[in-house]
């Protein structure tokens, strides 16, 4: 069999730093057995940033257009307006599937962008220019899977699913070649009927994926009737003749210890580092799960116990955690980033993999996620001895209020206390924390606390001569079907502005011609329904979440200061930042900008969800 491996865009939230790891343990998997004989992946996010010519703006714009960066909303949206996560982009699946798989319609796209830059404040005519892009990436797909027998859409979030069931429908109307979807999204119900019924996806496998893949493949190269062996295959979704949709068993328990190896080179590595200036970071995984309840978290929606996710704590050895250590180097990447939810959840495994890489002297960097109130001092000392350039702190606030509202922490005076100690102390031995910022949860009243919490924990580190950077905000959104949304909106906890879906007037002569346009009404009616109520949220800082971004953004260090500071830590990505830095006298008016083009080309990473 020969098969094409699909990475849509929006795979993650950035121009693409380093190729997934799902797909390399898929093709690791399908390697490993012989099951086929031509094996490809296709990044189509490589592709779409080199058509956008390596804009983060551009494509963080597009993906926005999408459905992501739902925690950073674009636009002057009030701070008491939260968006219910169900399909925000559906609106742009209708335009697309039609402007695909029909004959171009420029009145139609001026009209959807005419609306969007009124609700993100962007202008009409960079819209259009986005969507003419991608609409190009679609039409240039018919090459790409010429002489394949099957494809494979990996999607890891609504942004990259709307952007598969779009890309996989047009590939179905010129060719019948079957159409695997996998990634944890396709879990989702509302995501997972769409795909099958609406989009050309004619099989989900959305869990355990990295193992089952052959199992999968498997039946396909048996022959005879597939889908009466379907039911063999646990975790999958499909449809039956008939236009129901059919789950299989649901196996939860994933064994760490029987993943395969993963196979990076199956990409094209180079393409990585041309987007990043030279720099290359692979992926690796240690674990999963995670035993914290933060109310805010998307990953308490899909990963429960019980659930066809199941966010239970479970480990690779540490000895086979070596063994793939120096598997990936034989890559020569200039970063590994250990994927897990909470590197640090379990002290003694933590310890073990720090003190094995300590002993192995490896010239490579390494960063992590790590929670905040589990470091100690000593903890500081091995990441140092391990070679951790930078960790990711999920510091949602420093008020300790706040963290017990977000149910954070069941201390959340050690929690803040911990939040303001250790940061700066890794600053002090050249890991670069980032420090993530949430505001406007729904359950607050106001953002000043907050605010002001943020600015003390500031001035400690300019009182210590250290630099202000890797701050970054958020504004919160609601995931549907969350505990969340159940407050809010079912037991009218809070009163809120609620953002959610209708079909606009202008589209209304297009459903018809629009491919299942029955499903396309029917499926509007099972979204949820969420009345606006008034409810206003006062600050002396902002008004609007823009507002909130801003500041947060104002408070960063200059950059010959943020250079001084990395000039300390001799490594290839911090001498190119330092290069690049230096050279910069004044500072343009949006600090985002200006850091997304320098400082995060090579300290900062796409922090894994799967």
């Amino acid at each position: 069999m020969r098969l094409l491996i699909l990475i849509p865009p929006f795979v993650t939230d950035t121009i693409p730093q380093a190729p997934p790891l799902d797909v390399a343990y898929i093709a690791g998997a399908l390697r490993s057995e012989e099951l086929i004989e031509k094996l490809r992946v296709a990044d189509l996010n490589i592709q779409l940033a080199f058509l956008l010519r390596a804009s983060e703006l551009d494509y963080a714009i597009l993906n926005r257009l999408f459905g992501g960066l739902l925690y950073a909303i674009p636009g002057e949206y009030p701070l008491n307006m939260f968006l219910v996560d169900a399909l925000p982009s559906y609106e742009l699946l209708l335009v697309l599937d039609y402007l695909v798989n029909n004959d171009y319609n420029a009145e139609l796209l001026l009209e959807y962008a005419l609306r969007q830059a009124k609700i993100l404040l962007i202008n009409p005519v960079k819209i259009v220019y986005l969507l003419e892009i991608f609409l190009s990436l679609c039409k240039a797909i018919k090459n790409l899977i010429r002489g394949y027998d099957m494809l494979i859409f990996y999607a890891t979030n609504t942004s990259s699913a709307v952007a598969s069931i779009i890309m996989s429908s047009f590939i179905k109307s010129i060719d019948d070649i079957p159409i695997i979807g996998v990634g944890n999204v396709w879990a989702i119900p509302h995501i997972a009927k769409l795909s099958l019924e609406y989009g050309g996806i004619d099989i989900a496998l959305y869990w355990g994926y990295e193992i089952l893949i052959k199992n999968l493949i498997g039946i396909y190269n048996k022959g005879g009737d597939t889908k009466t062996n379907l039911d063999e295959v646990p975790n999958l979704i499909y449809k039956l003749q008939s236009n129901t949709i059919r789950h299989t068993n649901i196996e939860t328990r994933i064994d760490m210890g029987a993943l395969p190896y993963p196979d990076y080179s199956i990409f094209d590595l180079d393409s990585y580092k041309s987007l990043n200036e030279g720099i290359i970071s692979l992926f690796l995984e240690g674990g999963r799960g995670c035993p914290y309840r933060c109310n805010f978290c998307i990953n308490r929606k899909f990963f429960t116990q019980g659930s066809a996710n199941d966010i239970t704590l479970r480990f690779k050895s540490p000895d086979r955690i070596l063994e793939e250590i120096k598997t990936i180097i034989k890559f020569n990447p200039d970063r590994i980033v250990f994927t897990d939810l909470t590197f640090n959840a379990n002290r003694k495994w933590f310890n073990q993999i720090l003190n094995l890489i300590s002993k192995e002297k490896l010239n490579v960097d390494f960063g992590c996620n790590l929670r905040v109130d589990l470091i100690s001092e000593e903890d500081i000392s091995m990441l140092v001895k391990a070679n951790f350039y930078k960790v990711i702190l999920g510091i949602e606030s420093f008020n300790a209020s706040s963290v017990a509202l977000y149910a954070k922490s069941s201390d959340p005076s050690y929690y803040v206390k911990a939040a303001m100690e250790y940061p700066i102390k890794m600053l002090h031995n050249n890991i670069i924390p980032q420090i993530n910022q949430l505001f406007n949860h729904p359950y607050q009243d106001g953002v000043d606390e907050d605010l002001n919490a943020l600015n003390s924990y500031v001035n400690r580190l300019k009182s210590e001569g250290l630099p202000v950077f890797e701050i970054y905000s958020s504004t919160t959104y609601i995931p549907w079907g969350s505990d969340i949304y159940i407050d809010l909106i079912i037991r009218k906890r809070k009163h809120v502005n609620i953002i959610y879906i209708s079909i606009p007037d202008y589209l209304t002569n297009i459903v018809n011609k629009i491919r299942k346009a029955s499903y396309t009404l029917s499926y509007l009616t099972t979204l949820p329904y969420a009345i606006k109520l008034p409810y206003e949220i006062q600050s002396n800082y902002a008004k609007t979440k823009t507002d909130i971004h801003r500041y947060v953004y104002s408070l960063w260090s200059q950059p010959h200061e943020i250079a001084l500071y990395l000039s300390r830590r001799p490594s290839k990505s911090v001498k190119k930042a330092y290069q690049d830095l230096i050279t910069i006298r004044e500072l343009e008016e949006d600090r985002f900008i200006l850091y997304s083009l320098i400082l995060s080309k090579y300290l900062k990473w796409v922090p894994y969800e799967y």
